[in-house]
């Protein structure tokens, strides 16, 4: 009978404590949300990395959340949920930036100028890019693929094939041309020499002249030339030098030439990885492939979530505290792994049944023996997940025994029912456990239940929990090397 009313005086106990908590939690959330909060949307060509909850910020500061995401018309429509003190003007800018390599996308808020029109409630934000080296690399490939169908377009089809031959003959016709003209104005040209003739007899006298005047001037040249012999051969010497390195360049450029003449006549007959790159479709699919699957392996690294719980129970009739540290490696919202690590005061129990025969006259001829051996050990889980509307489906290994498990989610995920049912064959019944967890503060539960129902060892427990999301665990998890065979 006593126990009987504590069970009773326990369970009122639960009831008041949820309800109380439950109209807590209702106030701490009007007074963090606001009473109107600001709700945006936008549409963005490629939402890869961003995910419900994902959060705003301006200035670095959190303002707000994704609320939602969906496909509207072949784009990404993100549905944004921001403090309602914040104002959105018209020309307002949503970037999307990574805060790693790997690791999670946020979105940038810049609110725009005062003096354009407000966004009103439900609105949409029409300006969206990437921030950073995201958005260069984006356009740096746009560039590069530009530039690339150039020069398919001029050096790999028939047009521009014909219009260097056409360049090709037009300069053997003008070479034809210039010759015509030689031989069909000979006499011309006999004549003009005779004339240049005429005239060099008529100046003879002034020439001699002139080249009396062209010694002196070699003499005077020459006395110069001596007395700064030493400039005049480091100028010869540089000027000889520099006709050197003319020399050598123009080299460099015939050969260049020839190596660009190579490529090109290669690249068009598929011949190289380049040549196989552009001809080869096969190789083109296959690398197009390879390029798919990395994007999928980066994206399930920026996915993946790494969830962090601690939790302690306090057990009435056992007087006793247990504890868990648990892990939760979540790739997707609606998928789980969960690891967990068990302290029970109980300790473990192992059960053995032993068949005894004896030949003495004075005790039965058979007869079987159970022993229970309770030993102060660790216990573990190991178990999938899988979510489908509110309703969370476990199995796997509960408290190192075979095990199932179904969680029920309420109010936002802040309220979560928990039935397990495991330990098979080690009692009359398989032991029952219901849980029940409240969030009250942000990352912070409250939990009570009952243990073992249906035999006789039932409990039952109230007690604590913390549960977060650890976004350097993560990282660890993801660099860490990881051995395989000797």
């Amino acid at each position: 009978m006593r126990s009987g009313r504590n069970a009773i005086a326990v369970g009122v106990l639960a009831v008041g404590a949820i309800l109380a908590v439950y109209y807590t939690v209702q106030w701490v959330d009007e007074r963090e949300s606001g009473e109107n909060p600001y709700r945006v949307f936008a549409l963005f060509p490629d939402a890869t990395g961003l995910n419900e909850k994902t959060y705003i910020a301006i200035a670095g500061i959190k303002v707000g959340s994704i609320e939602k995401i969906s496909l509207q018309g072949g784009v990404a429509r993100v549905d944004l949920q921001v403090n309602g003190d914040i104002r959105i003007y018209d020309d307002a800018a949503l970037l999307k930036s990574a805060g790693s390599i790997l690791g999670e996308y946020f979105l940038i808020l810049i609110p725009g100028t005062a003096t354009k029109p407000l966004i009103k409630d439900g609105g949409q934000i029409k300006n969206v890019g990437t921030e950073g080296l995201l958005g260069a690399l984006d356009s740096i490939s746009k560039d590069i693929k530009q530039v690339t169908g150039v020069l398919a377009n001029v050096l790999g089809t028939d047009a521009g094939q014909v219009q260097i031959a056409e360049i090709v003959k037009n300069l053997t016709e003008i070479s034809r041309s210039v010759n015509q003209i030689l031989v069909d104005n000979k006499e011309s040209v006999h004549n003009t020499v005779q004339n240049l003739e005429n005239i060099t007899d008529q100046s003879k006298p002034g020439v001699v002249e002139i080249v009396e005047n062209l010694r002196e001037i070699s003499k005077d040249l020459r006395e110069v030339i001596r007395q700064n012999r030493d400039q005049v051969g480091a100028t010869v010497g540089d000027t000889r030098e520099v006709l050197a390195k003319i020399n050598s360049a123009a080299e460099k450029l015939d050969r260049t030439l020839a190596n660009v003449e190579s490529i090109t006549t290669g690249l068009e007959k598929g011949e190289g990885t380049a040549g196989r790159l552009l001809k080869d479709e096969t190789l083109i699919n296959e690398v197009e492939g390879v390029v798919g699957g990395a994007g999928e392996f980066v994206d399930s690294l920026t996915r993946l979530q790494t969830i962090v719980e601690l939790r302690s129970e306090y057990n009435f009739n056992a007087n006793s505290l247990k504890t868990y540290l648990a892990l939760r490696l979540q790739p997707r919202e609606d998928k789980y792994y969960l690891i967990e690590i068990i302290n029970d005061p109980r300790g473990r129990t192992h059960r053995t049944e032993t068949v005894v025969q004896s030949t003495n006259p004075n005790d039965p001829p058979e007869w079987r023996e159970v022993r229970y051996t309770t030993s102060d050990e660790f216990r573990f889980s190991l178990m999938f997940a899988r979510r489908i509307s509110f309703v969370t489906f476990r199995f796997g290994i509960k408290e190192s025994t075979g095990g199932i498990g179904v969680d029920l989610h309420f109010l936002n995920d802040r309220l979560e029912l928990q039935t397990d049912l495991f330990d098979f064959g080690s009692d009359v019944y398989p032991r029952l456990k219901e849980t029940a967890a409240l969030e009250f503060l942000r990352y912070l539960y409250i939990i009570g239940g009952v243990d073992d129902v249906f035999n006789g060892d039932r409990d039952y427990f109230v007690g604590a929990m913390i549960r977060f999301n650890d976004k350097d665990l993560k990282s660890i998890l993801t660099f860490s090397p990881v051995k395989v065979g000797n």
